[in-house]
């Protein structure tokens, strides 16, 4: 229910956009006319940049919604592709900053936790595999961690659209 909501609102905002732009289009000023009068660019420019500006507060609302409640790490990088490109608009950063800093823990978590799954289980013989050979059970426990590690990276790679978010995760790294 909760997502057809969201869905709903995203689309009025888009069609409140469109709205918008077609009146700025409407108002028939040539901008490359330097003899037209400035005054009706100016003025239909400033309504263009204030429903922008009201549309990208709701927008960040919005998506302010689409991570609240309880989303895995790999539901929030979907929800962060869905909507790439909106990251870098000055009205909607602002809101989604602590958003991404907790991704990135959560990243960095995951990294630790493979880590640690690794040095504290790789010598142990049972891996919890029944019925397989010592060196297959290894092979299927060690093809497990590298899966949950590509998935990990590819979670980088997703925040790596935005030009500090490695800076930010190198950090997290070396604290």
């Amino acid at each position: 229910y909760q997502g057809r909501m969201l869905s709903q609102n995203i689309r009025q905002v888009f069609n409140e956009f469109l709205q918008a732009y077609t009146v700025f289009q409407q108002a028939g000023v040539d901008v490359l006319d330097i003899d037209a009068d400035s005054d009706s660019f100016d003025r239909a420019y400033m309504h263009l940049r204030m429903a922008v500006q009201a549309l990208e507060r709701r927008l960040a609302s919005l998506l302010k919604q689409c991570f609240s409640g309880d989303l895995t790490l790999h539901d929030k990088l979907h929800i962060m592709d869905l909507f790439n490109g909106l990251d870098s608009r000055d009205g909607i950063i602002s809101h989604l900053e602590p958003i991404y800093t907790a991704i990135l823990n959560e990243v960095l978590v995951d990294f630790e936790t493979l880590g640690h799954l690794y040095e504290t289980e790789r010598s142990l013989e049972y891996k919890g595999f029944c019925n397989l050979p010592p060196l297959v059970e290894g092979s299927v426990w060690i093809n497990g961690l590298r899966g949950r590690l590509e998935a990990s990276l590819a979670s980088v790679r997703i925040l790596s659209d935005r030009s500090d978010a490695i800076a930010e995760l190198k950090a997290l790294i070396l604290r």
